[in-house]
């Protein structure tokens, strides 16, 4: 994901470092931080195709395995990029402030 054409369209800084809370599977809450840019897109997918953010975020819980992944946080992030990639991939739509994938981006995703 590349943030050329973020500044066409928000005001915010891309690379600044947000938190959200969520609640795991147990009920107890947690946070998880990633850039803007990362939970700008997250939203758009929220809001343009109905992507339901926290029971992805579930999903990703049972997935993440400390030993093998530096942070749940840096895992999420590539579950985003994953996500971006697979979309790029099938031709559906992205938001106007994300350029398409590139040619290597497209070949090194492991999704």
């Amino acid at each position: 994901m590349r943030s050329d054409n973020w500044w066409m369209y928000n005001e915010e800084d891309p690379f600044e470092e947000m938190a959200r809370q969520f609640v795991d599977s147990m009920g107890a809450p947690f946070t998880v931080t990633m850039e803007h840019f990362y939970w700008a897109y997250v939203d758009w997918l929220d809001e343009e195709t109905n992507w339901p953010t926290a029971e992805w975020m579930l999903e990703c819980e049972k997935l993440y395995v400390p030993s093998e992944q530096k942070s749940f946080d840096n895992m999420f992030k590539r579950a985003v990029f994953s996500r971006f990639i697979r979309r790029e991939k099938r031709g559906q739509t992205r938001p106007p402030w994300i350029l398409p994938a590139t040619p290597e981006q497209l070949q090194q995703a492991d999704v």
